[in-house]
């Protein structure tokens, strides 16, 4: 089950364009998404994974992780998030993730849900 990490001194936009074409646009798509739900969000690499959050220090919202199959948006506080649509997996003391794959429905009302419960969660 291994990740395509971000590799040293590479950007974002260069590392989601050299992922095979259906990761690619779900990729471009959630981080398109998160950043028009949550205007003011930075973004960083940090663990070789795109991060994102509202303080450089931390990047506590939540990161995007390519694996072979699908794409994952992690997200740091999920446990805490309630899920409505049964869309976050795990079980991780606070880590969640929603997986996302290729050729499947972007639940784009759910995602959209769920970011801004993780940024109330930051204070925002």
């Amino acid at each position: 089950m291994g990740t395509e990490k971000v590799m040293k001194g590479e950007s974002i936009d260069d590392w989601i364009a050299r992922q095979p074409a259906e990761r690619a646009q779900l990729l471009g798509g959630l981080r398109n998404l998160i950043h028009e739900t949550l205007p003011g969000l930075r973004e960083m690499v940090k663990w070789s994974q795109p991060c994102f959050g509202y303080e450089e220090k931390g990047m506590g919202l939540g990161s995007l992780v390519c694996h072979r199959e699908h794409v994952n948006l992690q997200l740091s506080r999920g446990a805490e998030i309630e899920d409505v649509d049964s869309l976050i997996e795990g079980s991780g003391k606070s880590m969640r993730h929603v997986k996302l794959w290729p050729g499947k429905p972007f639940p784009e009302e759910s995602l959209v849900r769920i970011l801004k419960a993780a940024a109330k969660l930051e204070g925002r």
